[in-house]
């Protein structure tokens, strides 16, 4: 059973099993795409464990590892501002690592396709007004 009495930990144990059952995944799938993207996924979570699992040996991040202070600052943000909503809270996090709605770039061409519209829900046939109108827009 997962002793959850110590936070850093229970991380570590959940990164590595979610690591595990990805890349049980990508060894028994049929399809080659779904094995790449269960492959991509276990390469992230065992990346995350290796930062975490170093963090809890040495108290801190792994020589070499370069973080920008904007980075650090909004992560600090969104960590301490954990709303108890589990959506209100995912979407926090989703806007602190890929920027709030209003600070993704339109790139024209099909919306579906583009960062800024994402989630706006545009007219048929479905285009982005490319950076230069969504600049004169959101001003």
């Amino acid at each position: 059973m997962l002793d959850q009495s110590e936070p850093i930990r229970t991380l570590l144990v959940r990164l590595i099993a979610d690591g595990r059952h990805h890349a049980h995944a990508a060894a028994h799938s049929k399809a080659e795409e779904l094995a790449r993207v269960h492959e991509g996924f276990a390469a992230g979570f065992h990346t995350a464990a290796v930062y975490v699992a170093d963090l809890i040996a040495t108290g801190r991040v792994r020589a070499g590892q370069q973080i920008r202070a904007e980075d650090e600052a909004v992560a600090q943000r969104a960590a301490d501002s954990l709303n108890v909503d589990p959506a209100e809270r995912a979407n926090a996090i989703s806007d602190a690592i890929y920027g709030a709605p209003a600070e993704r770039e339109h790139i024209g061409g099909n919306a579906e396709d583009c960062p800024g519209c994402a989630g706006t829900n545009p007219p048929y046939p479905f285009l982005c007004p490319g950076p230069d109108e969504a600049v004169q827009e959101v001003s």
